[in-house]
């Protein structure tokens, strides 16, 4: 208890599971590396369990699209949550092509509302003088 609050390091984090390898964490000398190291990794457990329970976490989206590269050129498939971008999504694409839909009608209705305003302020001003 107290002489391992008091070192850190004494703290050894366990996964709750006990059927499954406890999560690592590896450090790499560089980017390349990195994803090279973590393809050798998969592909020396694979068979020890289902490669859809095999998570891998990264810091940003640029780095888990390298690691997909790097995994597809050693034949390891995985997916990418959250590879599309926003623009790309379905709900996203919908709601554009309803927006266009609206087109014209609602683009000048902003237009002569913008005028509107504009001739508001302009009479405010003139009052003022």
């Amino acid at each position: 208890g107290a002489a391992a609050a008091a070192d850190p390091a004494a703290v050894r984090q366990t996964c709750r599971r006990s059927s499954s390898l406890p999560p690592a964490v590896t450090e790499f000398a560089d980017a390349a590396a990195e994803a090279e190291g973590i393809a050798q990794l998969l592909r020396r457990r694979r068979g020890a369990a289902a490669r859809s329970t095999w998570a891998v976490l990264a810091r940003t989206h640029a780095q888990l699209k390298r690691l997909a590269e790097t995994l597809d050129g050693h034949g390891i498939p995985c997916r990418l949550s959250g590879a599309r971008t926003l623009l790309q999504r379905p709900e996203v694409v919908a709601l554009r092509a309803e927006l266009a839909g609206a087109g014209e009608g609602f683009v000048r209705a902003v237009h002569d509302l913008a005028l509107d305003a504009l001739d508001a302020r302009e009479a405010a001003a003139g009052d003022d003088t």
